[in-house]
């Protein structure tokens, strides 16, 4: 994956450079959802419901496509994300 390198819009690249881009990615989005969820914590449930939905909604999707192109991992996340997020609203 490393010593393959290739043309990309003008760019040398690698498929190792992809898969670590992604994932550096993948943990950034985390870290956002983990911030933004932390300061919906202090406002109003009917307030925070929407945004709560969205989420919830986006991660079951993600979870969708890490089953069909990726592997177990980010997927059980995921779900655990969608999980949690599902449990707020309903409590």
């Amino acid at each position: 994956m490393q010593t393959h390198r290739f043309m990309f819009q003008g760019f040398s690249r690698s498929y190792w450079d992809f898969f670590y881009g992604y994932g550096l990615f993948a943990a950034f989005t985390c870290v956002v959802e983990a911030v933004l969820f932390w300061q919906l914590g202090s406002l109003d449930r009917r307030l925070a419901a929407p945004v709560l939905i969205l989420f919830a909604a986006a991660n079951v999707v993600y979870a969708a496509l890490c089953w069909q192109f990726f592997f177990l991992t980010p997927l059980v996340f995921d779900l655990a994300i969608a999980a949690c997020l599902a449990l707020a609203l309903a409590i």
